[in-house]
């Protein structure tokens, strides 16, 4: 079990998995149990899948996008500043610092 992962979090997270044409293509699923250390997946068609986090990753969804509620929406600004303060840490003061990280590239990081 990896540190930090809640596995019950992944609980009603959306799938989809292609069983190939022999399997009838791509389906659409959703985690609906879990039980150490297996999650199940149940598909648009009612098949069920136990699977291991390795398995479960490969065909997990990213997280639907939550809209903000009006208070988050009020409190965006607060927000918006701490995060622009937790980018520029450990950078110097002043022109050069500020450019930095306008001046990242896109996809820049590690080298692959």
């Amino acid at each position: 079990e990896e540190a930090g992962l809640d596995p019950e979090s992944l609980l009603g997270r959306h799938v989809r998995k292609d069983f190939g044409p022999a399997g009838g293509g791509l389906f659409a699923g959703e985690v609906t149990a879990y039980k150490q250390p297996f999650w199940t997946v149940t598909y648009s068609d009612g098949d069920t899948e136990e699977m291991d986090q390795s398995e479960l990753e490969e065909i997990l969804l990213p997280p639907p996008l939550s809209l903000p509620s009006s208070s988050q929406a009020a409190s965006g600004e607060a927000s918006e500043e701490a995060s622009e303060a937790k980018d520029g840490e450990g950078m110097p003061e002043g022109p050069e610092g500020s450019r930095a990280a306008v001046e990242q590239r896109p996809g820049g990081g590690t080298g692959g």
